[in-house]
Parts: C-alpha cells; structure tokens; sequence
C-alpha cells in the first residue's frame, strides 16, 4: 500500500501480541523497519531478532524487501510508533517482553 493511502490500518486499532506479515523497508545498525500495512512502519529492535545468537546488525538476518513475520511489542498512536519482535512467544513471556 502506498504511505499515504486510507486503507492503511491506524495504529490506534492495533493491541500488542498482534501477529502481522510484512516488508523489510530499510536497516540500521540498531535494527529493521518493517511496513507492516499500518500508518507508521514498525521498528524491530535487534534485540527483538534472535537470543540463539548475539546480533551485530540486522543485515546478517534480514534484507530490504524480504517478508517478515512479526508481533506488536507495543504501540504509541500519539508517537506514531510501533515496536514489533520476532521472538518465539515463550521467550517473550519468560522475559516478560510484552508486559
């Protein structure tokens, strides 16, 4: 969808522990921004990649224009900000991520 477009979904409408499919639009040695069809695209933090190994850049996992499968972490509507995982759901609840 392009940015701009209303059938975007607002991030208003979107709770943490969502599922969402999405696009690797661009990386930085801090993480991935992953348009993942809401109004703002989301950010997941290279701690949110992998625990089975310690990641240096996102670039040894993931590339722009791959798919992504992840979950909402959290979400600010007011800050237009999205934080997104790609941990295994036992691994976020043992470290209590999602609360």
């Amino acid at each position: 969808l392009p940015v701009n477009s209303n059938k975007r979904t607002l991030l208003k409408d979107i709770e943490p522990g969502t599922s969402l499919s999405g696009k690797v639009i661009s990386l930085t040695k801090f993480g991935a921004y992953i348009d993942v069809g809401t109004e703002a695209d989301g950010l997941l933090h290279v701690s949110q990649i992998s625990r089975d190994e310690f990641v240096e850049h996102p670039r040894n996992y993931l590339a722009p224009g791959d798919e992504a499968e992840v979950r909402v972490v959290r979400v600010d509507p007011t800050q237009k900000k999205l934080q997104l995982t790609m941990l295994p759901e036992e691994v976020l609840d043992e470290e209590n991520v999602m609360k």
